[in-house]
């Protein structure tokens, strides 16, 4: 009997494993696909998702090379971000009613940041929640044209523009409010609790990808025989997420970064160089392991982000898909025109 006891026990845990494995390369196959997803909290809500290089998440100049999916987008992530980091806003929107701002009246910034909450909800929701939800909240029953929020062909789906789907306030004005104050009263605390899971401690590393390309006067080969390399111009140019961010540069060699408007050198073989075939303009990827950081600006009612560098080395892609790297840049060593 122990015997047999041992044999059942030894049996269940192999077939344990073995599903723990399982969903760890599943897991990983998500990410080495070069994504990362988001799982929603609930039926309300869609997965979000977002690029991702070497399984962490990827900002600035990115693929958008996926069509046609069941999931939401970069723009969703940021959103979801933005209502975490919009904290005295959503404490100042008024869930009872939607708000209206008279411009004859003094200026009250208690109304602004409800008018402003609003705003922004209206968008959140259009990104990530659910097509069913989508349809109760922001579709007309009483029209006779059709409203769908299913997915497109290119992976888009219409974004709301009206609560209940009643264009004109002053028509309907009782269904708009009905439809609003539905939605922040079934929907609106968990699509909150969800925003506060990004960004843990208020710090995310990721890769920051720039597109850079080589610098060349007119007429001139961008390779230098002397220095054994050639010049980059724009090192810092990424867009998606961080383009209005700030750069914490920490020392001399990080400011001459941030702030060389000439370019940065790549150190490179003549051989190389040669088979790479570089000419003015043409284009490469910068790719920097950053540490980002996120806070609110209560003032401006929005997310503040700065980023520092994780990594002292600054690798050098020549395609988009970062797959054929071609060198790296030390910042320690850095040189600037």
């Amino acid at each position: 009997m122990k015997l047999y006891n041992k044999i059942i026990l030894k049996t269940i845990t192999f077939y344990v494993l073995c599903a723990i494995t399982l969903q760890l390369n599943a897991q990983s196959k998500n990410v080495n696909d070069g994504y990362i997803t988001f799982m929603a909290p609930s039926s309300n809500f869609i997965d979000v998702e977002i690029e991702a290089h070497n399984g962490l998440p990827r900002f600035g100049d990115l693929l958008f090379k996926k069509i046609n999916k069941e999931l939401s987008t970069q723009k969703a992530f940021e959103e979801l971000v933005k209502m975490k980091y919009m904290s005295v806003a959503y404490s100042d929107m008024d869930k009872n009613k939607l708000t209206k701002k008279d411009y004859s009246q003094a200026a009250d910034k208690k109304v602004d940041n409800s008018v402003f909450a609003q705003s922004h909800l209206l968008r959140l929701a259009g990104l990530v929640c659910s097509e069913m939800v989508l349809e109760k909240y922001f579709c007309d029953d009483s029209s006779t044209q059709p409203c769908s929020y299913a997915i497109g062909k290119y992976g888009e789906r219409p974004k709301p523009s009206y609560w209940g789907g009643v264009r004109n306030f002053n028509v309907n004005e009782f269904k708009q409010h009905r439809s609003y104050t539905s939605f922040t009263k079934d929907i609106l605390e968990e699509l909150q609790t969800w925003s506060q899971t990004f960004f843990p401690k208020d710090e995310l590393i990721a890769y920051y990808v720039s597109k850079a390309g080589i610098s060349a006067k007119f007429g001139q080969n961008p390779y230098d025989f002397n220095k054994k390399g050639c010049f980059i111009f724009n090192p810092l140019n990424g867009k998606q997420f961080l383009h209005s961010s700030w750069f914490e540069a920490t020392d001399e060699n990080e400011k001459k970064l941030k702030h060389s408007s000439s370019g940065i050198f790549l150190p490179m073989a003549v051989e190389k160089a040669k088979a790479l075939k570089f000419q003015k303009g043409s284009p490469i990827f910068l790719v920097y392991k950053v540490k980002i950081k996120a806070s609110e600006d209560t003032k401006h009612n929005k997310l503040k982000l700065s980023f520092s560098l994780e990594s002292r080395i600054i690798e050098v892609y020549k395609d988009k898909t970062l797959t054929q790297k071609i060198g790296e840049i030390s910042v320690d060593n850095l040189n600037t025109k």
